[in-house]
């Protein structure tokens, strides 16, 4: 959810049970930084995340945020009063080459084509390779309504 009057988001993500423990949060958070960054121009992005959940703590990690400070008692984890732990990352620290490129007829950006996709995290990227073309699954038809939507 950016604020583009001060160039700052929040970040959220869920990854379901079996999609977990194979670097698809790290790659999903480590792409949406460079999105944000080398794209929109941000220049701070930051979460939330339950201080129990180290899996996630160190998945955002390895993607690039740090530790900001501490919501006390503010989540519950497995029924318990857990206290939160806030994160950012900054444009400026955010290191290394963009894996966003303009490749569209109109120099939009996106990401590396699907033959150059590798590692743990190809899955992530050919989603958001199909999302940005108009392909796979989960594309909505233009006009399209809802149901229950007035005409």
């Amino acid at each position: 959810m950016p604020d583009h009057a001060v160039r700052t988001a929040e970040y959220i993500v869920m990854l379901a049970p079996e999609a977990r423990g194979r670097g698809l949060g790290t790659q999903a958070s480590l792409l949406t930084l460079d999105h944000a960054f080398h794209v929109t121009n941000l220049r701070m992005v930051w979460l939330k995340v339950l201080a129990p959940n180290k899996a996630g703590i160190h998945a955002y990690e390895k993607a690039g945020f740090c530790a900001a400070g501490t919501i006390r008692e503010a989540g519950y984890w497995l029924g318990q009063v857990c206290d939160e732990l806030v994160m950012d990352a900054l444009s400026r620290e955010f290191s290394g080459p963009s894996q966003v490129t303009p490749c569209g007829p109109d120099r939009a950006p996106c990401f590396p084509t699907v033959t150059a996709l590798s590692g743990p995290a190809s899955e992530v990227k050919r989603r958001l390779f199909a999302r940005q073309t108009g392909g796979g699954r989960g594309r909505r038809r233009a006009g399209r309504m809802r149901r229950g939507a007035r005409q």
